[in-house]
């Protein structure tokens, strides 16, 4: 029996749906990406599951419209009507050939949407049209002819698709709470604001706050005195996004395995961190970084932020709508979304696409240009009434090229090459006059005292993790100003917050309060940084044929004891180690661990954190004569 046009838009709805997620499913599985720590199961279910939701979601959308035709159909004609409805699958096939052909052409020559601007991207918009046009007049002929073969193929797969889909749903099942954690609840009255404040690669033996000879941050230099100060502080991770989930996890890096894209949060990780637990206390979360690198959406945060680089979770429609499924599916089916709607507000004139890969690699002034992320920072101070936490990370003194707002240190000069000093202590000053504004606006709000303001950075100058960062917190009223000597590292802050706040601090996080007094001078503090790095497809990202066992992406291991580094390359398989400079606290030798006692505390380390450390043992062992402090 021959279909009617009906079933047969269905069917084609049905079929466009599951076509257009599994192009995109193959997008991201044969390119580093999330999909790399999820099993084969687990990818299938991912296709299966957003498939079928994208369906159900065609098909609601198919019978609004033959309804509209069906109530219009006294006004138009019957072939107007079936182009009302044949529209919903000639719309998702018309945008899956925009992505094909832009995946394309990006990566044999370099050219796509984002690269477009003036009239190019009114030229996509105009053959995406025009695309839509065509595909919906064949359509139109293949839903009216009578073909039982088509019929008896299509109809079948259709439903097959749907039951397995079904299935999968039904059996499935992925975390969606934080496991473990008996949070108590806090006056909203009594809860402070707080700010985390980050400046890219900041050494602190460049800021004038901790003894640099160049006037570079005469903001911090007085605000040092009513803060909680570290003079030796450490990041935990090489790369922004690794120090950007250790920061708000409270986990190394080694743990949440973390460090550069294509690496998210999985597991119970993506729902275990400072900012969750903060929001179910009623603050009001907030992330101003860079897409990409420092985005919360893209490092699968799960019930994290409210508003993260100008996108907000009530604007994330698919992820709260898929998330019943898995955190899995509306991770994957909120990142297709976001890459079709980027492209079609792009080449529609509504929002321009920005390209934040090149943005970080090659720094312009545009993209170096913190002031919106300031601006939007101080605008929450002044409007938001409830509790308010906010991350900030600034990319002025990222490098390797520097565009300080003025030119204090580096007048009269140009910069003819790379990670010049002059600019780039313009850069920090430039960050301490967006602390100055911080303060001020808190201060004519009169909420610096009701406000927690920290200021950190996430690695040092280069992407290093061996010298010291700067680390100021500042608590309502200067409570708790006064020095910290001993060694003091990212990972301390997030569990330092929930400690004044007074809200218990899970075990799962692995830094401590530095309300507690003084760390112990022989803490070890571990650090890791990403290697294999290059572009794919205009992205940079972590090789994928070079990220397998036992280390992945790792390219070093860092530990610090007291005044002494220690780095071992994973890649080269060599040690080396030196003294940190400008250490302000010095242990006695026989305070110090020996080389071996280094070694294996970075076997444990790894060990405990489910790495294969097998064939580490031996070449630690035979590179230990190469450590010398």
């Amino acid at each position: 029996m021959v279909k009617s046009p009906l079933s047969r838009l269905v069917i084609s709805t049905i079929l466009a749906s599951y076509l257009y997620v599994f192009m995109e499913w193959l997008f991201y599985v044969t390119k580093p990406s999330f999909f790399d720590a999820i099993d084969l199961g687990g990818k299938l279910s991912i296709l299966f599951k957003t498939s079928l939701l994208l369906s159900l979601f065609g098909c609601a959308v198919l019978f609004l419209l033959v309804l509209i035709g069906w109530m219009l159909s006294r006004f138009l004609s019957s072939w107007k009507v079936q182009f009302l409805a044949v529209a919903v699958p000639a719309w998702i096939l018309a945008a899956l050939a925009l992505l094909t052909v832009d995946n394309f052409t990006y990566t044999l020559f370099k050219v796509g949407i984002v690269t477009t601007s003036g009239i190019g991207r009114g030229i996509y918009a105009a053959v995406l049209f025009l695309t839509f046009l065509f595909i919906c007049r064949w359509l139109l002929v293949k839903i009216n002819s009578e073909s039982r073969f088509k019929d008896r193929l299509l109809g079948p797969l259709s439903f097959i698709l749907i039951i397995i889909s079904v299935g999968l749903v039904l059996t499935g099942h992925s975390a969606t709470a934080v496991e473990g954690d008996d949070m108590q609840n806090a006056s909203l009255e009594s809860l402070p604001n707080i700010i985390i404040l980050g400046g890219d690669g900041i050494n602190a033996s460049h800021v004038s706050a901790y003894g640099y000879s160049r006037e570079t941050t005469p903001i911090m230099n007085n605000l040092a005195k009513e803060t909680l100060f570290a003079e030796n502080a450490f990041t935990n991770a090489g790369n922004s996004s690794g120090s950007t989930a250790a920061i708000l996890t409270g986990k190394n890096a080694t743990t949440t395995r973390v460090l550069y894209p294509p690496d998210i949060l999985t597991g119970v990780d993506a729902f275990q961190h400072l900012p969750g637990i903060l929001r179910q206390q009623g603050y009001y979360t907030v992330q101003l970084g860079v897409t990409q690198f420092i985005d919360a959406y893209n490092l699968n945060f799960q019930d994290a932020f409210d508003e993260v680089n100008g996108n907000t979770i009530q604007g994330t429609v698919v992820l709260h709508l898929f998330k019943p499924l898995g955190y899995d599916v509306a991770y994957f089916s909120s990142k297709i979304y976001k890459r079709v709607t980027d492209r079609l507000m792009h080449i529609f004139y509504i929002r321009t696409m920005k390209y934040a890969f090149g943005a970080i690699m090659e720094p312009t002034p545009e993209s170096n240009d913190d002031s919106a992320k300031v601006a939007r920072l101080l605008d929450l101070i002044s409007n938001t009434d409830q509790p308010l936490f906010v991350h900030i990370h600034t990319m002025g003194t990222h490098g390797p090229t520097f565009f300080p707002r003025e030119q204090i240190f580096s007048k009269g000069e140009e910069q003819s090459d790379l990670w010049m000093e002059d600019f780039y202590d313009d850069g920090i000053l430039t960050f301490d006059t967006y602390v100055g504004e911080v303060l001020d606006r808190l201060a004519v709000t009169g909420k610096l005292d009701n406000t927690i303001l920290v200021i950190y950075s996430d690695h040092n100058q280069q992407y290093l993790t061996n010298q010291r960062v700067p680390l100021l917190i500042r608590f309502p009223n200067g409570e708790h100003a006064g020095v910290i000597q001993n060694n003091v590292q990212n990972i301390d802050i997030a569990p330092t917050l929930l400690d004044y706040v007074g809200l218990p601090i899970p075990d799962w996080m692995e830094g401590q309060s530095l309300l507690k007094g003084e760390p112990d001078a022989g803490r070890l503090i571990f650090s890791t940084g990403a290697a294999y790095i290059k572009e794919i497809n205009g992205i940079f990202m972590v090789d994928p044929k070079q990220r397998k066992p036992p280390f992945y992406q790792l390219g070093f291991l860092g530990i610090i004891d007291c005044q002494t580094w220690y780095r071992y390359d994973l890649v080269n398989h060599v040690w080396s180690s030196g003294l940190i400079f400008e250490h302000t606290t010095s242990c006695q030798k026989d305070q110090l661990l020996s080389p071996e006692q280094i070694s294996d505390a970075l076997l444990t380390h790894l060990a405990k954190r489910g790495f294969d450390v097998s064939s580490l043992q031996a070449e630690i062992g035979v590179s230990n004569s190469a450590v010398s402090p």
